[in-house]
């Protein structure tokens, strides 16, 4: 169902503002900027949240609050919230509970998210952490990268604020036990591919939010079953091929696949998150699933994912791991002009 929204508020950087934190939940956003335009906008149309300002133009916005309340018009029992940088902690004391929501400019972005959110669903939980949807991970090993985990919040504060991906995460089944595996291997993908990408001279945000998006999304598919998610390759598959049902085995096979056509569709994930996650099991060989495709039809920023996931299943199947060790079954499993930058890649961060 088609949700309206109305902004009245005499600010341009205001309704900027407001429409790239919430626009998304609204098929129809209108705007009004003073007190005549605004009343003229809720006797016409119908609206399932009001925005407004004390403060129009140097009128009252307190007219419009009189004309919604006491007047008899189509949004006399719309929810409406107060944004202003003119009123005081007495007023906010006096019609907090009157109004869906008080805020003083400035205001928090994510406490007025979840305000829109309670409003116009007011029978929904919402989330009070920041992050609660998305299970924390520890992304410094095994390279020291300054940062990273900053911005790696960073990154998942979008999903945060965009309801699309919230949800999607949400619907990830997930153990958030300490020192689970699937914790520890998404943890350890996007510390290895950002490391890997500086090292290949894509350091920048936009990417490490595709290595983020992409290791906690490749594998939604089987995120409860860790024996499926152990998989390393078409061989290892095989061999386990007798210990699994006719489901489970076909789920392995075809995750990547499965995961992708969830997202590809999310116009908010960028298209090569979607290829990374349709590829992360490709090793340009036979050992690759569920495709087998060819080194040349596997993407550069692919490559870096597929090498730190097969790093990463590498260190947490063997205690005792190196990267020397590492890098001698390397040239054996990867080989054509895009898997050779990322070895020179790997080697350069293993000198550093």
């Amino acid at each position: 169902m088609s949700k309206k929204l109305l902004i009245i508020d005499d600010s341009v950087e205001i309704h900027e503002i407001i429409t790239n934190l919430i626009s998304e939940q609204f098929s129809i956003v209108k705007s009004a900027t003073n007190v005549d335009e605004a009343i003229e906008e809720l006797k016409t149309e119908i609206f399932d949240c009001i925005i407004l300002d004390i403060n129009l133009g140097g009128k009252n916005g307190a007219h419009v609050i009189k004309f919604l309340i006491d007047t008899n018009n189509p949004n006399q029992e719309k929810p409406f919230i107060i944004i202003s940088g003119l009123i005081g902690d007495s007023f906010v004391g006096k019609y907090k509970r009157k109004f869906a929501g008080v805020f003083l400019k400035p205001f928090d972005h994510d406490e007025f998210i979840e305000c829109v959110e309670k409003t116009l669903n007011p029978d929904k939980p919402v989330l009070n952490d920041a992050l609660d949807a998305i299970p924390e991970v520890k992304c410094d090993l095994p390279f020291t990268i300054p940062f990273i985990e900053e911005k790696v919040q960073s990154a998942l504060q979008t999903v945060r604020k965009n309801s699309h991906l919230r949800e999607l995460f949400e619907t990830m089944k997930i153990d958030r036990s300490e020192g689970n595996y699937i914790l520890a291997h998404i943890g350890l993908l996007v510390n290895i591919s950002t490391a890997l990408s500086i090292a290949m001279e894509w350091n920048t945000d936009k990417t490490l939010c595709k290595f983020v998006y992409a290791a906690y999304l490749h594998d939604m598919a089987i995120s409860d079953r860790i024996d499926l998610v152990r998989i390393r390759d078409a061989k290892d598959l095989e061999s386990k091929k007798k210990s699994f049902s006719p489901d489970d085995y076909k789920l392995v096979l075809n995750h990547p696949l499965i995961a992708a056509a969830k997202i590809e569709n999310i116009t908010e994930i960028p298209s090569d998150v979607v290829h990374i996650v349709k590829q992360h099991h490709e090793f340009g060989n036979d050992l690759g699933f569920p495709g087998q495709i060819s080194a040349n039809r596997i993407s550069p920023i692919s490559a870096v994912f597929i090498v730190a996931h097969d790093l990463t299943d590498y260190i947490l199947d063997n205690a005792l791991w190196s990267y020397q060790d590492y890098l001698k079954s390397y040239r054996s499993k990867f080989k054509g002009a895009t898997f050779n930058k990322v070895y020179s890649a790997l080697e350069k961060v293993l000198k550093e």
